[in-house]
């Protein structure tokens, strides 16, 4: 029970796929491609106004397994408690044995 304990969060990856919008032209929507159990550690969160509206950016590291089976890119997103997050790179931990992934909302 020792990865229950360490990665406590059910993330969803998604992975992006091109349908065509039948002009001519392509849409892009996204697909589940897999479910991690990962570590979230919040590192950083802003907010701005942005075109009259605020605009907030939350920062998270997640730590996964290496091995878990499903290869994660910068092509994914994320999805945990509800928010939608854009891969912003993905590192070796110091262990070797997990990734992290360095994403932002």
């Amino acid at each position: 029970m020792v990865l229950k304990a360490k990665y406590r969060h059910y993330v969803e990856i998604q992975s992006a796929t091109r349908t065509s919008d039948s002009q001519g032209g392509w849409t892009t929507s996204w697909a589940n491609a897999s479910y991690e159990w990962m570590r979230a550690v919040p590192l950083s969160q802003s907010r701005a106004l942005d075109q009259g509206g605020i605009k907030y950016v939350l920062a998270v590291e997640f730590s996964a397994n290496k091995y878990s089976g499903y290869a994660v890119t910068t092509d994914h997103r994320l999805v945990w408690d509800s928010k939608y997050f854009t891969i912003h790179s993905i590192v070796p931990s110091e262990k070797l044995d997990e990734i992290k992934i360095l994403a932002y909302a």
